[in-house]
């Protein structure tokens, strides 16, 4: 008999689930109602369908009855199919009448919870269990998880990131039951718990616009609907309004962000070791934005002499300053006045050209073409 007793979670991660009777499953008794529903949530996720708790019996307040049965248990109501004041969408209907379920007592003579009734018959597909994290009863945040979270989103990483950082830790996405829109609705809950003092500040000139600025006093943190402060970084009016209400001189450090301070690069681990990387990192941008320029003096300066004299001339005087500001003695090869004198000996920057006079292809004579020869007309004449 105690072979088939539950006491712990312990007991339920030594079950091989793929193995298990119905005639085995029927003979187990738990200690509380808690190990009884994990159980069976437990086996259901190996099988790939989701559960939800239904129908207790009490006596003399006591719960003495309790079932648990596959969420896509029952049917739903007609006056929910028929509502005349629906404002969203009727949703898919998931309920198909499943039978599956896992009924359990209280027995007083061994003062634990029974088995008294377990079907495992569907009406539906099950999914695989490799999905079946994603079902409503598998799908949710655990304490460490949720604590891991707030460590992290304290020292400014978003949530993506939080998110793929606990599915490396657990070998994948395909092991997180969570989703990042679950990271979201948590951290709005918590906000929602938080006990705070709300003030209403007219916007300026918009009087009919409410703005609403929460202050939690332990945190002494401030918050507001205009979403400033979340957006920037920098403290809307309505909070400093707030502040003024208060009776508050200097701005708290919730509103001071880190990045805004002069303690900025302070503890970052190998910062002093990177000044370097970042100095040439620097310097090769800085190339980068100077060889986009020279390509655009390239393109546009060579179109014309004058245009090109004016550039070159330019170019030249702007590298001499900076070889004297570098203190760089070595004297350039040439001069503005000179450079490239060999292509101006050689001929004008701009292209000239001379246009050859007519010549006729029939008579060999200059002055005239083909079309308009004499001769060729008389010749054509002639029999």
């Amino acid at each position: 008999m105690d072979q088939y007793r539950i006491n712990s979670w312990k007991d339920i991660g030594k079950i091989d689930f793929s193995s298990l009777s119905m005639e085995n499953i029927c003979q187990l008794h738990f200690v509380d109602l808690i190990l009884a529903f994990k159980f069976y949530n437990s086996y259901a996720k190996t099988r790939g369908f989701s559960v939800r708790k239904s129908r207790s019996r009490i006596v003399d307040g006591k719960v003495r009855e309790k079932a648990y049965v596959c969420s896509r248990e029952g049917y739903r109501l007609e006056k929910w199919n028929h509502m005349k004041n629906r404002v969203r969408e009727l949703k898919p209907e998931t309920k198909c009448g499943c039978m599956s379920k896992l009924h359990v007592f209280f027995d007083v003579v061994t003062e634990s919870w029974v088995v008294r009734d377990f079907c495992d018959e569907h009406n539906h597909e099950l999914i695989i269990p490799k999905l079946a994290r994603m079902l409503r009863s598998y799908k949710k945040m655990t304490e460490p998880n949720i604590n891991q979270m707030n460590h992290m989103k304290e020292v400014g990483i978003s949530i993506p990131n939080i998110f793929g950082s606990l599915a490396s830790q657990c070998g994948g996405n395909e092991n997180v039951n969570f989703s990042i829109k679950d990271m979201h609705n948590q951290v709005a809950k918590q906000r929602r718990q938080l006990p705070d003092d709300l003030t209403s500040v007219s916007k300026f000139y918009k009087p009919n616009m409410i703005w609403h600025v929460s202050f939690h006093g332990e945190q002494d943190e401030f918050k507001c609907s205009c979403m400033r402060m979340d957006s920037i970084g920098i403290p809307c009016s309505h909070i400093l309004a707030v502040l003024g209400f208060l009776d508050i001189a200097e701005l708290p450090k919730s509103l001071v962000l880190r990045r805004w301070t002069k303690k900025v690069k302070e503890g970052i681990s190998g910062y002093d070791d990177m000044c370097g990387l970042m100095e040439d990192s620097l310097a090769i941008s800085w190339r980068a934005c100077l060889a986009h320029w020279c390509k655009q003096i390239m393109n546009k300066g060579c179109l014309k002499g004058d245009i090109f004299n004016e550039s070159r001339d330019a170019l030249v005087n702007i590298l001499s300053w900076i070889r004297a500001h570098n203190g760089d003695n070595n004297m350039m090869e040439g001069h503005a006045e000179y450079m490239y004198e060999d292509l101006a000996k050689n001929g004008s920057t701009e292209i000239e050209t001379t246009r050859k006079p007519k010549r006729c292809n029939y008579y060999r004579k200059g002055g005239h073409n083909i079309a308009t020869c004499s001769m060729r007309k008389m010749d054509e004449r002639t029999p």
